[in-house]
């Protein structure tokens, strides 16, 4: 099986089958959870988020606000039939995970950065993300 590669801000990469962030670019080793799923619309390989990118982005669709990463910058989606969040954000297709579309969820989230481009997750998927993160704590 192929692991996912990201490139680091610092140059600093993963090695070989080590997962990372798709949002941050941390390690699995260097965040508390890790969860991957498969992206079969970016090819062959694996998107994942942490468990603090998660928050990041939850904060991003409840309040508007863009959530700073080291490496991208978490920004809303303009969804359809809204107005007056970020223009730039509007370029999402659909969500990495689920790889469902603007019109079939409530919210998305990109991570805005030069080596997450076009990096998303959906509310739908957060809300999952979020269940597992409280339910592995407990």
């Amino acid at each position: 099986m192929r692991g996912w590669r990201s490139d680091r801000a610092r140059g600093d990469r993963p090695k070989q089958g080590e997962l990372a962030c798709s949002f941050c670019g941390k390690r699995q080793r260097e965040v508390r959870k890790l969860i991957v799923g498969h992206s079969s619309a970016a090819g062959p390989g694996f998107v994942a988020i942490c468990d603090a990118c998660a928050g990041k982005a939850g904060q991003a669709l409840v309040t508007g606000m863009a959530a700073a990463t080291p490496l991208s910058t978490i920004k809303p989606v303009l969804m359809p039939g809204t107005t007056g969040l970020p223009a730039e954000a509007a370029a999402a297709g659909q969500c990495s995970f689920c790889h469902k579309g603007p019109h079939q969820v409530a919210g998305l989230a990109v991570a805005a950065g030069a080596t997450t481009a076009n990096v998303t997750i959906c509310d739908e998927c957060l809300a999952l993300c979020q269940e597992i993160i409280t339910e592995e704590d407990s």
